[in-house]
């Protein structure tokens, strides 16, 4: 249903493709999704194309394999972490209803080294919920590769 609904919803910000690499880049940042058995995956712009509403937080991407029921939200960021999370997680809570089922994942690339106080309370609050929606958050600096299984 998800793959479907952003295809007919939202066609010009999605992307879907059977490609082995899926790329998502600003400025120094860069998101990188192996997809070496060339499943499909559907990249879509959340930030000024899902979502337009200059006020709204909302992260840049959301990746998404209907064939293997995941789905990525994608944040590719200066150095604010903590703002980071809250982008991600406005996203999470305004798509999570057209992707019932499935596993929903966080990741977030930052451009300038910095360390996170890994126990502020958003920080915690925001990998909790990620454990309940049985994905998984990471965040990086520069590049993150990761294989879609």
């Amino acid at each position: 249903m998800s793959c479907q609904h952003f295809r007919d919803n939202h066609p010009s910000c999605t992307e879907c493709s059977r490609n082995p690499i899926v790329n998502a880049s600003e400025k120094k940042s860069k998101y990188t999704l192996n997809n070496p058995q060339r499943r499909e995956v559907c990249k879509i712009k959340i930030d000024s194309c899902v979502t337009t509403s200059v006020e709204e937080n909302k992260c840049d991407y959301l990746f998404i394999s209907c064939d293997t029921s995941t789905a990525f939200f994608i944040e590719l960021k200066g150095s604010d972490l903590l703002h980071a999370i809250d982008q991600v997680d406005k996203s999470i809570d305004r798509l999570s209803a057209n992707l019932g089922g499935f596993t929903l994942n966080a990741r977030i690339v930052l451009t300038r080294v910095q360390t996170p106080d890994i126990r502020t309370p958003k920080y915690k609050k925001f990998h909790q919920k990620i454990k309940q929606l049985s994905g998984t958050f990471e965040h990086k600096n520069l590049v993150m590769v990761e294989t879609l299984r």
